[in-house]
């Protein structure tokens, strides 16, 4: 999923001016004496160090920042391990006064999405000392089962009314870039707040409402490919409900053979069935079906079968590849690439892939190689 990262703490104080594409901090920390202070950029994936400024006798600095693409963006100002948050548009001075603990201790304004982030970080802040405080109450030796129990009470109540508090905020900001951070933020123990399925909603609030503000945003972009990605395990949890509801725990597939007739996947009964999707274009799909024949031929007998889905969209070279070499188990295409509905039902987003299904009809393994397949089969067969 898009990540914008940690919980970073904050300190800013902004005033509106200029234009163009570009933005200005003006930021004072007071007490500082000729001191560095460092202006990293946050993209997508990682954080970029783009500038750094001495304070002057009165800790005051400045930074001018081209916005790419004249969009707004995250950038961090760091100072002696602490981090301050901001989220810049184009056009905006933004202005941050700060004493002591900078990240704590600021004030920001001239940015109305910079206060936003600052709101954001206020909620998780107080959550984090009061969830660190319970965990280390929890880890003393002298704390006894009945306290611990107690405390487990707490932090879980701590923890929902955090993540009560921060839906709230994604919901009143959908249309900033600041509900983005909120969805990527993690817990003190590095826990993604949110990313379940059951958070689907609020991912497609905010890529619904930004998609047309800010359609070229690498943040919103990437925030839709997360979108997706919850939508296809969310989609694939619900077939393995039906799944399970009709006696077997994975989603069932029906494709056509090479003399197009449709073999479904639950119809491989009482045996070890390895799903296993590859395409014939790949480079390096003969050898690995002959690494998957010596596995075959060892095991079949007793009961192995192999359901493999090529995920072409050329009917010859597919038809071709089977022929010539000789694949002896079920295979199957229906001729969509990466379109095909199995892509989506499994989730796979990369070749080769496969899943180990039991005699039960559970999923017990999957993406396993020759020999993490040879030590699986040897334990079921």
């Amino acid at each position: 999923m898009s990540r914008i990262g940690c919980i970073a703490l904050l300190s800013l104080m902004l005033g509106a001016c200029g234009g163009g594409n570009e933005a200005t901090i003006k930021g004072t920390f007071s007490g500082l004496d000729q001191n560095t202070v460092y202006l990293d950029l946050i993209a997508t994936s990682d954080i970029t160090p783009v500038d750094s400024a001495k304070t002057d006798e009165k800790g005051r600095f400045k930074f001018r920042v081209a916005l790419s693409d004249k969009l707004p963006a995250f950038y961090n100002l760091r100072y002696n391990g602490q981090t301050i948050t901001l989220l810049l548009a184009p056009g905006e001075t933004v202005r941050v006064k700060s004493l002591g603990n900078y990240a704590r201790n600021y004030v920001v304004e001239g940015s109305e999405d910079s206060r936003r982030i600052k709101e954001l970080n206020s909620i998780m802040l107080t959550a984090r000392t009061s969830l660190d405080s319970i965990s280390d109450l929890y880890g003393s030796p002298a704390a006894g089962d009945a306290e611990r129990r107690s405390l487990l009470g707490q932090y879980s109540k701590i923890y929902l009314k955090q993540k009560q508090d921060m839906i709230k905020f994604i919901v009143n900001n959908a249309t900033s870039l600041a509900a983005v951070y909120a969805l990527y933020q993690r817990t003190p123990n590095g826990e993604n707040v949110f990313g379940t399925v059951n958070d689907l909603p609020y991912f497609r609030l905010v890529s619904d409402s930004l998609s047309s503000r800010y359609p070229g945003s690498p943040h919103v972009l990437s925030l839709k490919q997360d979108v997706k990605t919850l939508e296809n395990r969310l989609e694939l949890n619900n077939m393995l409900s039906n799944a399970e509801a009709s006696g077997i725990s994975y989603p069932d597939l029906d494709l056509p053979d090479m003399f197009g007739k449709k073999v479904k996947l639950s119809s491989i009964r009482d045996k070890v069935v390895l799903l296993d999707f590859w395409s014939a274009a790949a480079p390096e799909s003969r050898l690995l079906n002959a690494e998957l024949m010596q596995l075959y031929r060892k095991y079949a007998g007793q009961g192995f079968e192999v359901y493999q889905v090529a995920l072409d969209e050329s009917k010859p070279l597919w038809i071709t590849a089977v022929q010539e070499q000789k694949l002896p188990w079920i295979s199957v295409c229906d001729f969509q690439g990466a379109n095909s509905p199995a892509v989506r039902l499994y989730n796979v987003t990369s070749l080769p892939a496969n899943f180990l299904i039991d005699r039960e009809g559970r999923i017990v393994a999957r993406n396993l190689t020759e020999s993490q397949l040879d030590a699986r089969l040897d334990e079921l067969l």
